[in-house]
């Protein structure tokens, strides 16, 4: 019964998560970035993205480089 009950867990949040993923990437698009969702995360492109990211201390430690 229990692991019933954590697969179910485990399901609720993955739908929240995507979600989750898809209003933000709506909301870079919305600010003139490139944004799409990449499995577990969101990879965001743009031309001032690298300005703000330097910019903006949140950006900086949320953000992170697959390169």
């Amino acid at each position: 019964m229990m692991e019933a009950l954590l697969a179910r867990a485990n399901r609720i949040a993955r739908a929240a998560q995507s979600v989750r993923l898809q209003q933000i990437a709506t909301t870079m698009r919305g600010q003139g970035l490139a944004a799409a969702v990449d499995g577990e995360s969101v990879v965001v492109r743009g031309s001032k993205l690298a300005n703000r990211w330097i910019a903006d201390p949140l950006l900086r430690f949320a953000g992170r480089s697959s390169r």
